[in-house]
Order: structure tokens, then sequence, then C-alpha cells
């Protein structure tokens, strides 16, 4: 195969090359440049060398195209033009101004709140697209963790551990027991933790070292007694099932509670220590997204 090779042209030849012809006068052409009539004219000159094609007519009194000139001109119009716009849109992406963001939520405990907060970005960015994933307690730290969404809204006692991890509070939701119908404290008006020492534990299917579980552990620990967790599960309709079922007792978020529970369950709020938790929004710090900041910035939250 026959190789073959391009001029090698840069934007200088192409902006002094632009000016000449719409001044057709190289004199004034330097003088829009901020250069000198010989740059101009070098410039020039090395561009037809490039292209292997003269450009321009000269005399001393004229200067005016040639049909290759012409034509060069054409494209070169739409070149620049091609060139500006994509200088824009690289800068502004940047910036944060276009591009998307992956956002993770649970769905309810953000009703109040995350609604306007993305009619206002939107407006505010319309370039931006935020693309929305309702996650479960399971799954949100690790989408967090692996970089699979840019922003988390989750309970903070769920926030998966490690320095690269940056949370701001929101607000703290309420925690309840969820015990079943005929459960002896089911007639409690509120309980403790140490109301619960006796009790068979049913948890989500977390890591035992998780933050969830190793602050549950904690605050029991305060009132003098160990947890004894009898049986974990993979998701929430298995675990409520269970408990309506009696096989033991758990203590989650109002709002979680009652998107689950049904009539064979009752929820009974927690008071005391340890009786709401934190929600956070979450993100890593070594996260590069440039819509990111923008995001943080709207809701008011600074890095």
């Amino acid at each position: 195969m026959e190789e073959t090779s391009g001029a090698f042209v840069d934007i200088r030849h192409l902006r002094c090359f632009m000016s000449a012809a719409e001044h057709m006068n190289f004199t004034k052409a330097a003088r829009q440049l901020f250069l000198t009539q010989s740059a101009v004219s070098y410039q020039i000159s090395s561009l037809e060398k490039e292209l292997g094609v003269r450009l321009f007519e000269r005399d001393p009194h004229l200067v005016r195209f040639t049909p290759a000139g012409e034509r060069f001109h054409e494209g070169v119009q739409r070149l620049l033009a091609t060139y500006g716009s994509l200088v824009s849109e690289v800068q502004t992406l940047a910036s944060g101004g276009v591009g998307s963001l992956a956002l993770g939520f649970h769905g309810i405990a953000e009703k109040r709140f995350l609604p306007p907060l993305l009619r206002r970005f939107r407006r505010e960015h319309p370039e931006i697209s935020v693309d929305l994933n309702r996650l479960d307690m399971v799954t949100m730290p690790r989408a967090l963790q692996k970089g699979s969404i840019d922003i988390a809204f989750m309970l903070q006692l769920a926030l998966p551990e490690g320095p690269e991890i940056h949370s701001r509070l929101l607000f703290s939701v309420p925690l309840v027991v969820v015990l079943p119908k005929d459960h002896p404290l089911a007639g409690r008006e509120s309980l403790t933790h140490a109301d619960l020492a006796g009790e068979g534990f049913l948890e989500l299917n977390l890591p035992v070292n998780a933050p969830a579980h190793a602050s549950f552990v904690v605050t029991c620990a305060r009132m003098g007694f160990k947890p004894r967790v009898v049986q974990r599960f993979n998701d929430l309709e298995s675990l409520f099932l269970a408990i309506e079922m009696g096989a033991g007792i758990a203590i989650f978020p109002r709002y979680r509670a009652e998107a689950q529970a049904d009539s064979g369950h009752v929820l009974v709020e927690m008071r005391g220590e340890g009786s709401d938790a934190p929600f956070v929004v979450a993100w890593r710090r070594d996260n590069d997204n440039p819509v990111l900041p923008i995001f943080l910035q709207a809701m008011g939250v600074r890095d």
C-alpha cells in the first residue's frame, strides 16, 4: 500500500490566513493579530508550502485569492467554527457544566427534599443529566465504594468505612422496633435497647463488621448486653415475613418499616440512646466527576 502523508497545519497558520482573507492585506492582518507584516507573510508562505498550493496572488498593491485559496477559505471557516464549539464544550465539561451524575437513593426518606432539589438543579443546569438509582441498604454502600454511583443519600450507619468516603449530615430519622403483633412488647408506647436484651434479632445480611452492625452492637453493649442475632436475610421481604412468623424482632428507620410492614407487624418507637439514625449525603473523595462539586454546591454542601 502506498504511504500517504498530510500537510502539517497548526492553528496559527489558519488564524493568519483568515485575517489576511478578511482584509486582503497582510499589513492590516498583522495589525489585527499584533504581529509584524513579515511574520504574517511567513505564516502564509509556510501554510502554502505545507499545502503545496498558492492561496493568494500578491502584487505590490493587491492581494486576492487563487481558486484554491477561495475554496480553502470556505473550508477553514467551517473548521474554525467547529473548533470554537469544541473548545467551549470541553471547557464547560471541565467546569461541570455538561455531563452526568449517578445518584443513589432509598426512595422514601428523601421524598421531602430530593424532588425539589432535582427540579431546581435541572432548571439551573439543563445540560447535566442525573441518573437515578433506587438502592437498598445492602447495595447502596457497595455501589458507592465501587464508584458505580457518584453520590448517595443514605443512613450514616450503613456508610462504608474508609478515609475516601465523605459525608454530610442532612437530618435524623427515628428508629422503631418491628414486632409480630402478638409479641409481649407490642403494646408498649416506646422501647429502649435495654428493653430488648433478651430478644432474638433479625438483620439484613451485611458483613459482621459492617458499620450498621457495629453501631448496633456498641449501643447494646452500653445497655449491658450483647445482641443475639438469630438469623440474617438477603432481602427485606423475607426478613419482615420472618418477623410476622415470630422468628425474631428487628430495628429499622420508621420510613423503611412503614413501607414494608403490614397488619401482621407492630411498630414501637425507640427512645433514649440510639433512638434515631443520621441520614447523610455521601460521596468518594477521589471521585473526579466534574459534575459532583456542582451538585454539592447546589445542595449547599462543601467538600
